[in-house]
């Protein structure tokens, strides 16, 4: 069925309030019980990396002046999570600043990388950009070493988004080396699987949308058709199963996921979902000037509206800030970082999308 459109609403103008109630010194605090930051989970690169990004979209439509402070806040914590010995990012970081591990996850990782890029590719500050430069180059080597597919999706997003501002290093190589990895990947699991299941993994689980992303941003970047082809197949793929009856966005759910020859798990829903069909419809649409991704687009953003299985709003407008997924009884109490975050993007990406008179 088709995505539903235009059944989103207005959308609401920046606000911050919550973002920076989450933001302490040292970064931006995972975990909320309720609408209360919780320092007993402390920070992470991931979220840090997700606030970054944020905070560039709201830099274009608020002035750098009000979120400047934020973006140094955010670069600080990134320079400090990086251990140029290992040339790896750290993860975890206690309440008290102290990091907890010595390496981060591959997606960490990714994640900053992909943050950096951004940076570089949208901040009109010449002194922050120098800064996110520098540490995108000394740590988007590793990503050519990484093991995983959603690293590999990460690190090929922040390259892509460095190259338009034409960085030292040329990043049309490694988007080669992990998209190369990525479409063969696809290829593998979609040959040996029987019914169709163009998936690169035997089980449906996070930030799904992520992958099809990094084969069409990566293929347009690179010359390399077929990998939008496939990305955009997968992408399709994703979104039939996950659109309800009546057309609304009925993310796979947490509590199982979705395995190859199983059904799909129905809840806990999580915003990360509903925010990553949205980045990979954006690249698609972007790609293909179909309009069909437009309305993809708006069905997620009205995911967190109301336009759900539940029926009932996850994100407060007002406050800017999410609850913690949708489940089957209504909406987690809790509003973290994460969800937040993917709020506050998505607003911004919808806002992007309308304001360019391609849609209504």
């Amino acid at each position: 069925m088709h995505p539903t459109s235009n059944r989103s609403g207005a959308v609401p103008e920046p606000v911050r309030t919550y973002l920076d109630a989450l933001t302490d010194h040292h970064g931006v605090f995972q975990h909320a019980i309720g609408t209360a930051p919780d320092p007993n989970h402390g920070f992470c690169t991931d979220d840090v990396s997700r606030a970054l990004v944020v905070d560039l979209l709201h830099a274009e439509q608020l002035g750098l002046s009000a979120v400047k402070e934020a973006i140094w806040n955010r670069l600080d914590f990134l320079a400090a999570a990086f251990d140029s010995k290992r040339e790896r990012f750290r993860n975890f970081r206690d309440a008290n600043g102290r990091w907890l591990e010595r390496v981060g996850s591959e997606d960490s990782h990714g994640r900053a990388v992909l943050a950096l890029g951004e940076v570089i590719r949208r901040s009109t500050d010449a002194t922050i950009r120098a800064t996110a430069l520098n540490l995108f180059e000394i740590s988007v080597p590793a990503a050519a070493y990484f093991q995983h597919l959603r690293p590999w999706a990460y690190a090929i997003g922040g390259c892509d988004a460095a190259s338009q501002r034409a960085p030292k290093r040329d990043t049309s190589h490694l988007i080669g080396l992990l998209g190369g990895r990525l479409i063969d990947a696809f290829r593998h699991e979609g040959k040996a699987t029987e019914p169709f299941w163009p998936w690169p993994e035997d089980t449906v689980t996070y930030d799904c949308g992520v992958l099809p992303q990094a084969l069409i941003t990566g293929g347009m970047r690179v010359g390399k058709p077929e990998w939008v082809n496939q990305g955009l197949l997968a992408l399709r793929w994703l979104i039939e199963f996950q659109t309800a009856a009546d057309g609304h966005l009925s993310p796979v759910g947490n509590r199982g996921w979705w395995r190859k020859g199983a059904a799909p798990a129905h809840f806990d829903q999580q915003p990360i979902e509903a925010v990553s069909i949205l980045e990979a419809a954006r690249a698609a649409f972007s790609a293909t000037g179909n309009r069909y991704w437009a309305g993809v687009m708006d069905t997620a953003y009205a995911w967190f509206t109301g336009a759900n299985d539940i029926g009932v709003e996850l994100a407060d407008g007002a406050a800017g800030r999410c609850a913690d997924g949708l489940t089957s009884t209504g909406r987690n109490p809790n509003h973290g970082a994460e969800s937040t975050l993917a709020w506050l993007l998505t607003v911004e990406r919808i806002r992007e999308l309308r304001e360019s008179g391609l849609v209504a």
